[in-house]
């Protein structure tokens, strides 16, 4: 699954997915990694009681021969650390999300459980960069750079300057960075060349209203990214 953070090939998140028949048809479509919403005041909350009939039996395996195995991301925020430990033990996700207010002591004690951590960090401007070095040394797999919105803990369909990932802060580590925030059709092409990215996550971006995604929308999604990617 290591190779979804790899920068030589820029990866494929699908993020709010609430429905067992959009996942398996997002995994033969070619995304490379699926992301759950498990905090109950997002709009695209996936009850763990529903999700338990299908989330756990997805399988890892994808259907196209030169994909990496499909990784399940479950995104929390700000929940106890028993809360994300019971839904990973019971096959979830392989990857915790954490959206919200986190510590990086709160990421350290995660991972001591043996649950994989990716840190999202809502970035407004260039005052938000140090975040990124209180992070560096937790251990965490990647970090995930999204738009700060006042009411929204990511999915809001807003973007923030992608120049800032040029910042020597963000160049110089050595975690990988997932970008996310308002990457849409218009503009996967432009997302997939910002330098230092190992992975685009789209949530409103891949929708045609929350939480349900539009199939035909995420294949012009994968084939702009694949064409970029090629130039």
């Amino acid at each position: 699954m290591l190779d979804f953070f790899n920068s030589d090939c820029i990866s494929l998140k699908i993020c709010g997915i609430t429905q067992a028949s959009t996942a398996q048809a997002l995994i033969e479509l070619g995304v490379d990694a699926l992301g759950f919403n498990f905090w109950p005041q997002s709009k695209r909350y996936l009850e763990p009681q529903q999700a338990q009939t299908w989330l756990p039996k997805i399988q890892h395996l994808s259907p196209h021969p030169t994909k990496q195995p499909i990784i399940k991301i479950g995104l929390f925020v700000n929940q106890s650390l028993a809360q994300i430990q019971e839904l990973y033990q019971q096959g979830f996700f392989d990857y915790a999300q954490l959206h919200g207010e986190e510590t990086p002591s709160f990421t350290k004690e995660l991972i001591s459980l043996g649950i994989p951590c990716i840190k999202a960090l809502r970035i407004k401007d260039e005052q938000d960069i140090p975040l990124v070095t209180e992070f560096s040394h937790t251990g965490i797999s990647a970090l995930l750079l999204d738009a700060y919105h006042p009411q929204e803990q990511g999915g809001s369909g807003h973007s923030f300057d992608w120049e800032l990932i040029s910042h020597p802060s963000i160049q110089q580590t050595a975690i990988p960075i997932i970008l996310a925030g308002g990457i849409n059709t218009s503009n996967i092409s432009k997302a997939a060349q910002v330098p230092g990215i190992v992975a685009l996550d789209l949530a409103s971006g891949a929708e045609s209203s929350p939480g349900k995604q539009d199939l035909e929308k995420v294949s012009l999604l994968l084939n702009k990214l694949t064409t970029s990617i090629r130039n």
